[in-house]
């Protein structure tokens, strides 16, 4: 006989306990869980924090180089608590990483 037992555990990204059974994966509630699985909702991190956008604002072209139709960083030129997008330029993985090792 199987017997499903509810656990108690904090979520990974609220942080709040909530009963819950184990099939949700790396220790998300129900709510966290439907928020970051959302096709229409696009995830950037944001100062150790996942945020969630309604659009993507990203256009598939580096601003360094100009290299188009690939993977692309958001690189934040200064971080501002109110727009996590203002101040940032859209920087293809080699080109960021080359900004960040510069410094």
């Amino acid at each position: 006989m199987l017997i499903k037992t509810n656990i108690m555990k904090h979520c990974f990204t609220c942080g709040s306990d909530k009963t819950y059974r184990n099939q949700w994966p790396r220790g998300l509630c129900k709510k966290c869980y439907n928020k970051f699985t959302n096709p229409k909702r696009i995830r950037v991190w944001f100062k150790k924090k996942v945020i969630m956008l309604k659009e993507n604002p990203r256009i598939g072209v580096c601003s360094r180089c100009g290299k188009t139709n690939c993977k692309t960083d958001i690189h934040h030129i200064v971080y501002h608590d109110d727009d996590p997008l203002k101040d940032t330029i859209e920087l293809c993985t080699p080109c960021h990483k080359h900004i960040h090792h510069s410094k």
